[in-house]
């Protein structure tokens, strides 16, 4: 009996290996209806902190076991699961509605406008390596108002990797019990941070986000970097990590932080210091607020 036992086991180690065995898993991905590649998809591995981004082109190639599962999520469109096995050389992703918001329009006079976020505090450490990070911002006094403006403090890596300008994506969620939630940007807002920029301002006034009392998370999406010839090369966990960190702050009660990689769940921000203690830490993010 031993004997059929360990046959066995012998026959069955190669099929073990291979469905342990990582490959690399490539294609394209495009709108339902489209006849183009969608840009900067995320592509991440289920339960992973693996993944990619599609290119200019919505090219992707990462390496997945057969028995994984690939998560595809694009602001505008619905999230994609599809067994790594199953992918073929073009991914369609299908378009979703974002409930358009009421935005109250008021005379000039009756604006007022107030910076909220950890901005000036100091800076405890920077910190890089996840590809999205997202922190609550509340308007000022429990007023809803409007979202004019978002700040990221960053920290530039030194520059051997030559990667002088990374591309990120800027996005709002909604609060959703605590933790980010549904976007309430409708499309991509793809930035291209300068080489040695320590602060990010963007203008989101256009897209009129009213910002309830109990706020949005503002984030930003680690996407890629620009090659000495202007190549865009999507972020990738099987490469180095990104040459771009964040600003980081000891604990802020008002403004709590979530980070999380391709295919995981939104966690608080943590460090271990020196002594082995889990910190929890905020990031240096802004937002003007019209209210």
């Amino acid at each position: 009996m031993k004997a059929v036992l360990s046959f066995l086991v012998f026959l069955l180690a190669p099929l073990q290996l291979a469905l342990g065995q990582t490959l690399p898993v490539s294609g394209a991905v495009y709108g339902q209806d489209s006849g183009k590649g969608l840009p900067y998809v995320s592509i991440g591995i289920k339960h992973s902190s693996k993944g990619t981004s599609s290119d200019l082109n919505g090219k992707f190639l990462l390496h997945a076991a057969p028995t994984d599962t690939l998560l595809f999520s694009s602001v505008g469109y619905k999230p994609l699961a599809l067994p790594a096995s199953q992918v073929r050389q073009v991914v369609r992703l299908e378009q979703a509605t974002i409930p358009m918001q009421e935005v109250t329009v008021r005379g000039k006079a009756s604006w007022k406008t107030a910076l909220v976020g950890n901005l000036k505090a100091s800076t405890l450490l920077s910190q890089g390596g996840a590809n999205q990070y997202a922190m609550l911002l509340q308007p000022p006094l429990g007023k809803a108002g409007v979202l004019e403006k978002v700040y990221f403090a960053l920290q530039p890596d030194i520059p051997r990797n030559h990667r002088w300008q990374t591309a990120v994506n800027i996005r709002v969620y909604a609060n959703s019990q605590g933790k980010p939630g549904q976007d309430l940007l409708p499309e991509n807002l793809i930035v291209t941070v300068a080489p040695h920029a320590k602060r990010l301002a963007v203008d989101v006034s256009h897209f009129g986000v009213s910002v309830p009392a109990e706020g949005v998370f503002v984030g930003i999406d680690f996407l890629g970097f620009y090659d000495r010839e202007g190549v865009f090369i999507p972020y990738s966990r099987d490469r180095q990590p990104m040459n771009l960190r964040i600003k980081l702050s000891a604990p802020q009660s008002p403004f709590p932080t979530f980070s999380r990689f391709f295919g995981t769940d939104w966690q608080p921000l943590r460090h271990r210091d020196r002594r082995g203690e889990v910190l929890l830490l905020s990031a240096k993010f802004g937002a003007m607020i019209a209210y």
